[in-house]
C-alpha cells in the first residue's frame, strides 16, 4: 500500500527530523520557563523586602 505524501510516520529521517524540531522547541520552552521563574522570584523577593521594610 503506497504511503500518503503527508504521512511522516513511515520515514525514519522524517521521524528524526520531527524529533529534532520537538527537542529544539522543548529547549526553548525550558529556557523561557526558567526566565519566567527568575522574573517571578525577583518580583516576589522585592515585595517581601518592601513588606519587611514597612514592618520596621
Amino acid at each position: 500500500m503506497p504511503m500518503h505524501p503527508n504521512d511522516l510516520s513511515g520515514s525514519i529521517t522524517c521521524r528524526a527530523r520531527l524529533f529534532c524540531v520537538f527537542h529544539k522547541n522543548l529547549n526553548k520552552l525550558l529556557i523561557y520557563l526558567d526566565l519566567l521563574d527568575k522574573l517571578l522570584m525577583f518580583s516576589l523577593r522585592k515585595k517581601i523586602n518592601l513588606m519587611n521594610t514597612h514592618k520596621e
